[in-house]
């Protein structure tokens, strides 16, 4: 969550906020991974914001899933 933390801080966000924040992607992205294909398109659909948050949390952190879907 390194890498999280440190663009977080980068982006102004306090250490407290940002530790918290990138816990709280870790969570949500963890979640969306196992989600099965519909699950996936509802998402997209109606909480498309949390789909883009996950995405950015992926990108941050080497192997994880980007979830370029």
């Amino acid at each position: 969550m390194k890498p999280v933390v440190d663009d977080l801080k980068a982006r102004g966000f306090v250490e407290t906020r940002a530790n918290s924040l990138a816990v709280a992607l870790d969570g949500l992205h963890h979640s969306v991974c196992h989600m099965d294909p519909e699950q996936l398109r509802l998402l997209k659909q109606e909480f498309p914001e949390i789909l883009k948050a996950c995405q950015y949390y992926g990108e941050q952190i080497p192997m994880l899933n980007k979830l370029d879907i």
